[in-house]
């Protein structure tokens, strides 16, 4: 027989596209619990830093929405690091973080994302072309499906963060958002951003299909 944490390796990293490791798997006495440790997405290439890591995840699945024939999640993230990089003519990490589009047939159920909640993060982009970096740790996210408006919204933010350009001396940040979720599309309605010197209003999209285009409006 199959193990559960083997079935969902499997099952992940073909859905990423990309290796999953998981560390283990546990189940509370409350019926619909359950936690993950030790969770950790590869890197594009063998030897690369992982994509993601993250301590621990408690995952709650509401047991009622089943007969609805509706999978409904909810996520705590805990302790993690996400690496994104990118390197010239378009190369980047990113694994597959949405569902392609056909075939599949029908599926047994629907599984949704009620809200997602991420604490003691760490982010870093870096630009191997350009180069440039951003490293935004205590980094924690919010995000919350809104029935109504059939979309995610979200706040986030982070302190004692830095900026690096080319050789430049590296800027220290912090930001605070809120944005959008649609697919792999980032709508950041607005950004506070703080640097050495300034203060920056940002509005923003970012399409994860599309990295590393972005654009960017900034009022500082």
């Amino acid at each position: 027989a199959i193990g559960l944490v083997t079935l969902a390796e499997r099952e992940g990293s073909k859905y990423l596209e990309r290796p999953l490791h998981i560390g283990r798997i546990s189940a509370a006495l409350t019926p619909g619990l359950f936690s993950l440790e030790d969770v950790v997405i590869e890197g594009k290439n063998p030897g690369d830093r992982p994509f993601m890591a993250i301590d621990r995840i408690d995952i709650e699945v509401p047991w009622w929405t089943l007969f609805r024939r509706e999978l409904h999640v909810r996520l705590t993230l805990d302790d993690w690091q996400m690496v994104v990089e990118s390197w010239p003519n378009g190369v980047h990490n990113i694994p597959k973080l949405t569902p392609r589009g056909g075939g599949g047939g029908p599926r047994p159920f629907t599984v949704t994302v009620d809200w997602a909640h991420a604490r003691r993060g760490a982010f870093t982009y870096e630009d191997h072309g350009t180069p440039w970096r951003v490293a935004a740790p205590n980094l924690e996210f919010s995000l919350v499906r809104v029935r109504a408006l059939g979309e995610y919204r979200g706040l986030a933010g982070f302190s004692g963060g830095e900026v690096g350009i080319q050789s430049y001396r590296p800027m220290a940040t912090s930001m605070t958002t809120r944005f959008v979720l649609d697919g792999s599309k980032v709508r950041l309605e607005h950004i506070d951003l703080v640097t050495e010197g300034s203060r920056s209003h940002v509005n923003g999209d970012v399409d994860f299909r599309r990295w590393p285009n972005q654009t960017y409006h900034v009022n500082s």
